[in-house]
């Protein structure tokens, strides 16, 4: 049917697989660890429950700061290092998690968690940005799809290496992220380039309008 026609016609383009592909690694990669930060606060440093809901605080507090200032930073530097920087966040926010259990390292680390946030708005616009406006709808819905597997396989993942050692779920979220990091200038460059260069030689070689002649 037109549904899953076109679906098929975006998933023929290598660019979009290639899009989705680094969508699922670092949705992955964050996920690996993403539920089990505050567990491993209370598991590992002792941390009460109050303790770690000021975590929770910090976290959506930079959740707000990334997004508002994530957004003009993509506008300045391009959508790859805002990418980057989205995925370091959350790497730091990893690190800082394994590191030490002080209030101050856990949160800046907990600040950083809002690098999750970003990521997706960073990925949702840049397969805006790479698909016809009539494609965008089922564009984002296998977006979507992508980062629900991911949401859905990464945390099983993340629980098994936690029971076993419980900073190796970190490391392996920090790891994922650092394979993803390669992809992201393919997958996340400007599409329709050549499409602005084209557009001041279409309005140089239309003819200037006709000047109206009023009679005196």
């Amino acid at each position: 049917n037109a549904g899953s026609g076109a679906y098929a016609a975006l998933l023929a383009d290598r660019r979009i697989r290639l899009l989705l592909l680094t969508a699922f690694l670092l949705h992955g990669g964050m996920h690996l660890g993403l539920s089990f930060a505050p567990l491993y606060l209370g598991e590992v440093y002792g941390w009460d429950r109050a303790r770690v809901g000021w975590m929770g605080s910090a976290a959506s507090t930079g959740t707000v700061v990334l997004l508002l200032t994530m957004e003009r930073f993509r506008r300045r530097f391009g959508a790859v290092p805002a990418a980057w920087l989205s995925a370091g966040s959350m790497a730091a926010h990893f690190a800082c998690t394994i590191a030490s259990g002080t209030l101050p390292v856990q949160a800046v680390g907990f600040l950083c968690r809002g690098g999750f946030q970003s990521m997706a708005t960073l990925t949702t616009v840049a397969m805006t940005e790479a698909v016809p406006r009539a494609r965008v709808a089922p564009a984002i819905a296998l977006l979507a799809t992508v980062a629900a597997g991911a949401a859905i396989a990464a945390p099983p993942v993340g629980g098994w290496l936690f029971a076993r050692t419980p900073a190796l779920t970190f490391v392996a979220g920090i790891a994922v992220l650092a394979l993803s990091a390669p992809l992201v200038p393919v997958a996340l460059r400007p599409r329709r380039t050549g499409d602005a260069a084209r557009a001041p030689a279409r309005a140089v070689d239309q003819p200037e309008p006709l000047r109206a002649v009023h009679a005196d």
